[in-house]
């Protein structure tokens, strides 16, 4: 007999072994209880980082616009702001596809030095419902304009929340900042002006020209306000940019050329400016210590998205913020002194330990609860592909990833198509490229799965058996089988609800307790935002569905030789199908950093002209390792292919959708 042969046949001996079960038994209970041990642990660590063991206070606000809807933001409280002693402020707000935690890095060195700081989630995104359809009563123009665009609605969103902002006691109203990344830009200019804050900081904030350059006599009513402000504003303001974000190289003539053309001369009024004036970058002009600095920043080797992950970016932001409100600073530390990086080691490490721990979970009422013992089964044949065919299946699951991004997930995702999956409730448009990504593994996936079976047929044929799909006492009974089949899944369904809701719901205590959750790299674990629910359901079931060929090929079609020892296959297989899945990932995103920060060609001709924008997809490599590695681990103790599609499936969703730059814009909201 083969290993295969031989551990196939242990493995079933010891499922029905009573010993060997009651050892499982307890090594199960011994692992829950250590994975829950671990997920604390990272919960308290990730706290300590972020609010300097509890100096900072983080809650999350939900304010109810004119037409119902919810949005809401994260409100940063250092133990120094007191109604007696208000300290200075800083809203921030994020870019396109992003959310209120984007802005963790900012915002947890802002506090560290003693500002309260706001970040809210934009209309959409995060926790934010729709937007307004009405208009705020201090806000000129007609009610039908709050319906006319995203942009609008991000005015009254903004304007809402700076207001709020500034009647809280324990914020000093003559020392406040506005600040934004990219799209972030437009408030940051708007409600900066509007209500005279102290000083506006913007990183990247390219939607932001076309607002502080437009022309007063041509604005629309509901800009004229916050235009007319801008055009007055005479305070401290700091404009920074990547110096390969525009212009696409580090030529300086190049570079400044483009500056020029941009408008960016009449973005920033220092004394004495003309309109025709060459701006000088990296030049200070004005004081910032009086009130009247200006400096457009060019910053090196910084791309648009890393704003949040530069030590550079964050070092400007903190250095003319605190020169900004000046001896008003309650906790002066030097913009070089930056901890935030440790935040995002955490946060995965948090995000790993939150997958372990449901992953044990499932595993444990597997165990406790006798009616989801029909979840768990002896694993099948090992019916896995060898010599050649292993090769070739792994080398074509190394290079699809590249091939899915370079073609709009074989075009699934892309023009029309794009659009009509934006009528079905995806909203691709909103960068949720992890969704196209998965996609386009799955058809790969469903493709190789025929493949398999036609070629099987020649051989030992494959038997629904294989594929993990059918409870082991139904497997070789004559009838009643299909009966089987739907009961484990069932049970497999509820079983993956119950763990599912257990896991964020201690999400979501997290969140109200210690107020902080996962975050890493533009990716990780937060909160059900329960109202935004409905608007899930589409991924939902397409995950599901998705990871079924997924699971089948990575588990069974994919399944490596035996080595004899069931704990070392597991640790084997989950390593060998977390590389498979993520190198081709982690090769593309570290490639278009490097060649976008070095204003490289090949970025435009390689990696920029992807049907996927690359740079939306960052968190991807978590991602997926966190899905494969445990659909690979699940399916090796319990032998369930149906538990891993909709345990993981779901997990692998959600996690995608609250961390992957999904926007559930108004279209979702209204219909």
């Amino acid at each position: 007999m083969s290993k295969d042969d031989i551990l196939d046949q242990k493995l079933t001996e010891r499922f029905t072994d009573p010993a060997r079960q009651k050892k499982h038994h307890r090594n199960v209970r011994i692992g829950f209880v250590i994975c829950t041990c671990i997920l604390l642990l990272a919960s308290c660590l990730n706290w300590g980082l972020i609010t300097g063991w509890g100096n900072v206070d983080i809650d999350r606000l939900t304010i109810s616009g004119n037409d119902g809807a919810e949005f809401s933001a994260l409100l940063y409280r250092p133990a120094n702001a007191t109604d007696q002693t208000p300290a200075p402020g800083i809203i921030m707000y994020h870019g396109n596809a992003g959310n209120a935690r984007n802005h963790e890095s900012w915002a947890m060195e802002f506090a560290r030095r003693g500002f309260v700081v706001l970040s809210p989630d934009l209309y959409g995104s995060g926790n934010s419902e729709g937007y307004f359809t009405g208009y705020l009563p201090d806000v000129a123009g007609p009610a039908s304009m709050g319906a006319a665009t995203s942009e609008v609605s991000l005015i009254y969103e903004a304007d809402m929340f700076t207001r709020y902002f500034l009647t809280l006691p324990y914020v000093d109203k003559e020392n406040w900042l506005s600040s934004g990344h990219s799209m972030g830009g437009v408030p940051s200019f708007a409600m900066g002006a509007r209500y005279d804050a102290k000083g506006i900081l913007v990183a990247a904030g390219t939607s932001a020209w076309n607002f502080a350059n437009a022309s007063l006599d041509s604005c629309s009513e509901l800009y004229y306000p916050y235009l007319e402000a801008w055009k007055n504003y005479t305070k401290n303001t700091v404009v920074m940019m990547g110096d390969v974000e525009h212009s696409k190289t580090l030529d300086p003539e190049q570079m400044n050329k483009s500056i020029q053309t941009k408008g960016l001369p009449t973005l920033l009024k220092y004394p004495g400016h003309e309109e025709d004036a060459e701006l000088i970058p990296d030049h200070v002009y004005g004081s910032f210590e009086e009130g009247s600095g200006y400096a457009f920043l060019v910053e090196p080797n910084r791309i648009h998205e890393a704003a949040f992950v530069s030590s550079t970016t964050i070092g400007n932001l903190l250095k003319y913020g605190q020169l900004t409100v000046g001896d008003a600073v309650p906790n002066y530390i030097d913009s070089s002194d930056q901890i935030w990086m440790y935040k995002d080691y955490l946060g995965m490490f948090g995000t790993l330990a939150f997958a372990a721990f449901l992953c044990s979970l499932a595993l444990l009422l597997i165990e406790e609860v006798p009616a989801f013992a029909v979840c768990k089964r002896p694993l099948g044949r090992n019916v896995g592909a060898r010599g050649k065919g292993l090769l070739i299946m792994s080398l074509i699951s190394l290079v699809v990833p590249y091939i899915v991004c370079k073609t709009d997930a074989f075009g699934i995702v892309g023009g029309a198509n794009g659009l009509r999956l934006w009528n079905m409730g995806f909203h691709i448009n909103y960068s949720n490229l992890g969704f196209g990504v998965i996609l386009g593994l799955a058809i790969v996936c469903t493709i190789g799965l025929i493949v398999t079976i036609i070629v099987k047929r020649k051989g030992e044929a494959l038997r629904f058996n294989d594929f993990g799909m059918v409870p082991y006492e139904y497997e070789n009974a004559s009838s009643g089988k299909w009966k089987g089949v739907v009961s484990m899944a069932l049970h497999s369904l509820l079983l993956a609800l119950i763990v599912v809701a257990i896991g964020w719901g201690y999400m979501q205590l997290q969140e109200n307790v210690l107020g902080t959750d996962f975050y890493s790299w533009f990716f990780g674990v937060k909160p059900l935002p329960i109202s935004k629910l409905g608007a899930y359901w589409p991924y939902l079931i397409v995950f599901v569905i998705i990871f079924i060929p997924l699971s089948i090929d990575m588990n069974i079609i994919r399944r490596l030789p035996s080595t004899g020892n069931d704990t070392l296959d597991t640790l084997i297989s989950v390593v060998f199908n977390v590389v498979l899945a993520t190198a081709a990932v982690i090769l593309i995103v570290a490639g278009k950093w490097y060649l976008q920060s070095a204003g490289s060609a090949a970025d435009t001709n390689w990696f920029w002209k992807m049907g996927l924008d690359t740079q939306r997809i960052w968190g991807m490599p978590l991602g997926m390792g966190v899905a494969v590695g445990g659909s690979t681990f699940l399916y090796k103790k319990t032998g369930n292919t149906w538990l891993c599609a909709f345990l993981i499936g779901t997990v692998a969703c959600l996690m995608g959708i609250l961390y992957g730059g999904t926007r559930f814009h108004y279209l979702t909201f209204l219909c």
